[in-house]
């Protein structure tokens, strides 16, 4: 629920709102999708897009009309509680609205849209979004400004970092994306782990089939990433680890890394554009709760990419 400025009383001594102005005049970038799975909303999608944050300020969200109400249900005026509720409104609306700002820019939503199915390094976003490396930078630090972005260390080559969305800041905004692929393969280095735990996770929730494999694969499953497999509700005693095949990245299957040393392997093999999850390898540290910690991301992954994927046959 949504609910209009004009609906509430202001205090008779309250501050000023932020504003936002957020007129872009850039031209979003094209992106080729010939030979992939992905199809994307158009350029004119991400220009209606990008004007209607412009506006965002005109709305309070859900969570805003939560703050207001007491225990007993009962809602409070601003003059009941004007000083706290007014300093806890001007602080989220002033940070929604420089996140919605921000997203006024083509490029900047485009890089969002991006991020919001896969981890990437700014060379990778420059290259697929056709931009130089320092206008690359500007909008990344940007995002990263106002809280929608964060940058992790990759645990392959170290000097490398990958973009991380953060989803949560975006309050549910809906992905204008659809990833068509027939097959999902998810890929780490030994296929002893995360790959398998992804692959286990994906089945148990689409109809687009998915298999794992490994760029080094391992004898055997880790221990105990069945162990934790199981925790979570994924059986894999009968998984084996499988190599990666050449043909096993050609369209129409999806492919996901699920590991920077394989994922960094690939780039250098000339094999761009596969989405890419950067979880850390749970068996370096060997704990139980270092695979239960990558279950869990692996899931949540799962989970969000899981509605924008659908079969050919649709």
């Amino acid at each position: 629920m949504l609910l209009l400025l004009g609906q509430w009383r202001r205090p008779s001594t309250s501050s000023s709102l932020p504003r936002v102005g957020a007129a872009a005049g850039c031209v979003a970038p094209g992106r080729s999708t010939s030979g992939s799975p992905y199809e994307q909303g158009g350029l004119p999608a991400l220009a209606d897009r990008s004007t209607a944050h412009a506006g965002v300020h005109t709305k309070i969200s859900a969570e805003l009309e939560a703050l207001i109400c007491d225990p007993h249900g009962t809602r409070l005026t601003w003059e009941d509680n004007s000083t706290i509720f007014e300093s806890m409104y001007t602080e989220q609306l002033t940070r929604r609205a420089k996140q919605h700002a921000c997203l006024s820019d083509p490029h900047r939503l485009a890089i969002v849209d991006e991020l919001a199915i896969s981890d990437r390094s700014p060379s990778e976003v420059a290259e697929m979004l056709g931009l130089p490396s320092n206008l690359v930078a500007h909008h990344l630090k940007v995002l990263e400004d106002v809280g929608l972005v964060i940058r992790i260390s990759s645990h392959g080559d170290h000097r490398r970092r990958y973009i991380r969305l953060r989803r949560a800041a975006l309050g549910g905004m809906p992905m204008p994306l659809v990833l068509r692929a027939q097959s999902v393969l998810f890929v780490c280095t030994a296929n002893s782990a995360r790959s398998q735990l992804a692959a286990g996770a994906w089945n148990q929730r689409h109809r687009v089939r998915a298999e794992s494999a490994g760029t080094h694969p391992a004898d055997r499953i880790h221990s105990k990433a069945i162990a934790a497999a199981k925790r979570v509700g994924i059986d894999l005693k009968g998984a084996r680890p499988h190599p990666l095949a050449p043909n096993d990245l050609e369209a129409p299957a999806l492919v996901v890394t699920v590991c920077d040393r394989a994922h960094e392997e690939l780039a250098k093999a000339g094999e761009l554009g596969l989405l890419h999850w950067s979880i850390p390898d749970p068996a370096v540290v060997g704990t139980n709760k270092a695979f239960d910690k990558a279950a869990t991301e692996i899931l949540d992954r799962v989970d969000e990419l899981v509605p924008l994927v659908s079969s050919n046959l649709d």
